[in-house]
């Protein structure tokens, strides 16, 4: 585990951590979900690494980095345009 992969791991976790917190005061639960979804994506990419995650799906990338760097910030950028409940 290099240093990066555990950088990317602290910075999962207080996403994380965030994102249960607006889970939990009810604001911006699309925001919330992904946010969970990027600490399991960044848990399963780095730390535990499974077979799943490091399948080669493009040559040269793998799923977890297809998800990592293409599908969240998809999401994310959606999530702006969503509404918080109140």
């Amino acid at each position: 585990m290099s240093a990066w992969d555990i950088i990317y791991f602290i910075i999962g976790i207080v996403v994380a951590v965030v994102g249960i917190w607006n889970l939990a005061q009810r604001r911006f639960v699309f925001l919330s979900i992904v946010s969970l979804l990027f600490f399991l994506v960044v848990l399963f990419t780095f730390v535990v690494k499974i077979g799943l995650i490091s399948f080669v799906l493009i040559p040269g990338t793998t799923v977890g980095e297809l998800a990592l760097y293409g599908a969240i910030p998809v999401f994310i950028v959606l999530a702006f345009f969503t509404r918080g409940s109140r």
